[in-house]
């Protein structure tokens, strides 16, 4: 009986510290490290010869995709996950310095895009995927020097010319029905947002002047239902500066935050379109705020940084945010206030969008 006791409780040692330990391991590695994978090339680490890298957020492992001689820059996924998109300086049939190359999402079969790259120049932004993955937009630079918004076909590998206008300015941003392509330009302090599309010419959506006592210290940031925006204003003698919200269909501008010192500056969405991220500076002291996009909510979710915080990018699930420090790129889950700071990645690093097959 005395053996049977020993070895019972033995066991129930045993069972409690595995349980221990597992709990252990589920702290830290389910709570503290985001699932998923981050996008980007290494031109912080390896200036003179980059390449496109991914990063496992929850093991901290760095693969690189692509291994060349020439410059690979500026990835961009897919929808799906399964496809990306870059930019290389490789040998290709092209005049011009830089062309689009297509791969895998595990960096194989390599291959040019674009077969009528000659007739239209060099890349001057990221492309942006449609939603239904068949299309890309972005900026080229044709034999003529007027960067231009194209329509990239995929299937095709054709791209089309669809804006003729003198100034083009980014980020470029697609209709939920992968059919238009939007963006902001301003004069002055007048701002248009314009729609675009193959076959038809561009139109203004929406049109709004910012009052002269205000100056513009962040380009607007649309929401998802590109029918209202966020704007970093300050005004024209003062030192602080205030997110602002604006609806473009009544151009009626809202003070969302309304501090009274240092003040706000970079915000984003979050994927669902109903929070913002942004950055707070308040007495020397660096802040990644959280709030509603009514303005409500407002907290703290990381604070007490001797340097600014700067949003970067959402993960697609909303619970984990890259964001900046000086010249260090580190990662929040915001349940838990964990932060980590793997590696030394650029400030447009993206998450992977989720996938059947891939883990997150």
């Amino acid at each position: 009986m005395r053996l049977r006791a020993t070895i019972l409780h033995m066991a129930l040692r045993l069972t409690l510290m595995s349980l221990v330990i597992l709990s252990v391991m589920l702290f830290i590695g389910g709570n503290h490290a985001p699932a998923g994978q981050i996008l980007y090339f290494n031109a912080m680490q390896n200036p003179a010869n980059p390449d496109v890298y991914v990063l496992d957020m929850t093991q901290h492992i760095q693969q690189p995709l692509t291994r060349h001689t020439t410059h690979d820059r500026n990835p961009s996924w897919s929808p799906d996950g399964e496809m990306i998109v870059f930019y290389s300086d490789r040998p290709y049939e092209t005049t011009f310095r830089g062309a689009l190359f297509l791969m895998q999402a595990n960096g194989g079969n390599v291959r040019p895009l674009l077969l009528n790259q000659d007739e239209i120049g060099s890349p001057l932004s990221r492309p942006v995927w449609s939603p239904d993955g068949k299309k890309m937009a972005l900026i080229l630079q044709g034999i003529d020097l007027r960067p231009q918004i194209y329509i990239v076909d995929v299937a095709t590998q054709t791209a089309e010319r669809i804006t003729d206008m003198k100034i083009i300015a980014v980020p470029l941003m697609w209709t939920p029905d992968s059919q238009r392509v939007r963006f902001i330009n301003n004069e002055g302090n007048l701002y248009r947002l314009y729609e675009a599309a193959s076959g038809v010419p561009t139109r203004v959506v929406h049109e709004w002047r910012l009052p002269e006592r205000y100056g513009l210290v962040n380009y607007p940031i649309l929401a998802p239902d590109a029918d209202h925006a966020i704007l970093t204003l300050r005004e024209t003698f003062g030192r602080d500066s205030d997110l602002y919200w604006l609806d473009l269909n009544d151009n009626e501008l809202h003070n969302l935050t309304q501090t009274p010192e240092d003040g706000e500056t970079t915000a984003l969405f979050s994927p669902d379109g109903q929070q913002i991220v942004f950055t707070s500076w308040r007495g020397g002291v660096g802040s990644l705020m959280l709030m509603g996009i009514d303005g409500q909510n407002r907290h703290s979710i990381l604070t007490g940084a001797k340097h600014e915080l700067h949003p970067r990018s959402w993960s697609p699930d909303g619970h984990a945010i890259i964001y900046s420090q000086e010249m260090q790129m580190c990662s929040i889950v915001m349940s838990r206030q964990a932060v980590t700071c793997p590696v030394n990645i650029p400030p447009d690093a993206t998450w992977r969008p989720p996938t059947e097959g891939a883990a997150g």
